[in-house]
């Protein structure tokens, strides 16, 4: 007898969790709201607090409505409890959002809550309202299944206004859907809603399931289309043979009016040397062509976005050297779109370059340079006989999943040996210059005094010049304009003229 009395009073009580009626004391809007019976989507307000109510007039009995509340910062659904506002007291209906109601009086309050224990916060959440029997007929890319196919530099302008949400693991905003086929080649296709009128979202799938697995791309707020903005934009790999699905819809429960332009571009392949254990080997004083253009991110999480450069994503490439004495110059180039070709160098103690385990760590880095150009600067204390890493990457970048502009492009790197020794010249005359190109400053060494050095602009005019006497000299070439140069470097009275670059 006891045990039955207990299990009903557990069926009562979970009854009534089940079905609560919430009655809250605080009214927000602090005005009457007069309902648009016009069958689309009205706001109540935009941050009704979980735990108040409003009250809305002028239903239409005998017709239907939908009533609903989601939280701002991530969509999520709320409960609602409709009261006759005759009386306050009488619950009309109740229940998870959005909620269903056939209008039975004409003015209510609809009490606000995170759930059915009728909770309560001060968070931001979405209040609104739809006369579903007055509800235009959804467009006919409502559903994915109606996805209006779309072709390269194409725009379209529609409105959400009316439609409906897909759900999933989309935004609880409605959405309308549209579709891409491949070409048959490898493309990038880029997605826009940057001239759209609302707070917008995108997202990309491979099939209509809606799941996390399936989407390529998502995309909220992007200053592609301008500073600060809340208008959507991506790009992402099409394989040339799948058919993929846009989903347009807004932020949280925002709805509107939105243009869609997708374009498409050919698909850059990555470098050879994407990856850490691809690196090239570089010759020592020879240049080296390289592209960030295509190239992914090589890092292993947050303990590698470089010691210089906290950007979370790089366009990076991968180079190593053996070190044949203890200095070196290193020199990147820019020399195609592209406005940056960074470098990273790591001290790995190893003499073999296939020891290397890639874990590109920060406490490996010897140097770190993001100029955002080309760079220049020497390496001192290096181990002979000692591979060297070197990273080079475009900064400001991101992956082709994300919002933003790609800035990769192609460059050279070369790493020069700065150090002399008496075997490695023929004579007491011989010399060194690093580096080249040159940013600021070239340092020229010899064995012998360096008599005069005398610096000559393509039009043969002397432009600067200046006499040592001295083993190693500094040369201050900041106040040169960027453009090639000749040198000529007098030592026992001998004369050599050499070609350098002036960034």
């Amino acid at each position: 007898m006891r045990k039955i009395t207990f299990l009903i009073i557990v069926m009562i009580t979970f009854t009534w969790q089940f079905n609560a009626q919430c009655l809250n004391a605080e009214l927000y809007p602090t005005t009457d709201v007069t309902i648009n019976n016009d069958g689309f989507v009205h706001e109540v307000a935009t941050c009704n607090y979980s735990g108040e109510y409003s009250n809305l007039l002028g239903f239409t009995v005998g017709e239907d409505y939908e009533i609903a509340i989601t939280l701002n910062n991530d969509g999520s659904h709320g409960y609602v409890t409709v009261i006759d506002a005759a009386d306050g007291t009488t619950v009309l209906a109740n229940g998870v959002s959005p909620l269903n109601w056939t209008a039975t009086v004409s003015n209510v309050e609809v009490h606000w809550n995170n759930d059915n224990t009728c909770g309560e916060d001060t968070d931001c959440h979405t209040t609104s309202y739809t006369n579903l029997t007055n509800a235009p007929e959804p467009a006919p890319n409502d559903e994915c299944s109606g996805a209006i196919a779309l072709i390269c530099d194409e725009t379209v302008t529609g409105s959400t206004l009316g439609a409906t949400d897909s759900g999933g693991n989309s935004n609880a905003a409605d959405d309308l859907w549209y579709s891409y086929t491949g070409s048959g080649n490898i493309e990038d296709i880029t997605v826009s809603l940057c001239n759209s009128d609302y707070d917008t979202a995108i997202r990309v799938y491979t099939d209509c399931s809606l799941t996390a697995g399936a989407q390529v791309l998502f995309n909220d707020d992007s200053d592609t289309c301008e500073m600060n903005s809340v208008q959507s934009y991506g790009t992402f790999t099409s394989d040339g043979a799948t058919t993929y699905y846009i989903l347009v819809e807004g932020y949280g429960a925002a709805i509107g009016d939105f243009e869609l332009t997708l374009t498409c571009s050919e698909s850059v392949p990555a470098p050879p040397n994407d990856l850490c254990s691809n690196a090239i080997e570089l010759v020592l004083n020879t240049p080296t062509s390289g592209t960030t253009a295509g190239a992914t991110d090589n890092s292993t999480g947050n303990i590698d976005d470089t010691t210089c450069d906290s950007f979370s994503f790089k366009s990076d490439v991968w180079y190593y050297f053996t070190a044949t004495d203890t200095d070196v110059s290193i020199v990147t180039t820019i020399t195609g779109s592209s406005d940056q070709a960074n470098v990273a160098v790591y001290d790995v103690n190893i003499t073999n370059p296939a020891d290397y385990a890639c874990t590109q760590l920060d406490n490996d880095s010897i140097a770190c340079e993001e100029g955002n150009g080309g760079e220049s600067f020497n390496l001192t204390g290096l181990v002979e006989d000692n591979v060297y890493f070197i990273r080079v990457w475009s900064d400001g970048v991101a992956p082709r999943t994300s919002s933003e502009a790609r800035t990769e492009g192609t460059f050279t790197i070369q790493v020069n040996d700065a150090t002399l020794s008496t075997n490695e010249f023929e004579s007491a005359d011989a010399f060194a210059y690093y580096p080249n190109p040159v940013k600021n400053e070239m340092t020229v060494k010899s064995q012998s005094n360096i008599q005069n050095i005398s610096v000559f602009n393509m039009l043969g005019q002397e432009v600067l010049r200046t006499t040592p006497n001295t083993l190693e000299t500094v040369i201050n070439m900041n106040q040169l304009q960027t453009g090639a140069y000749f040198v000529k470097v007098s030592i026992n009275d001998l004369i050599e003229t050499i070609r350098i670059i002036k960034q």
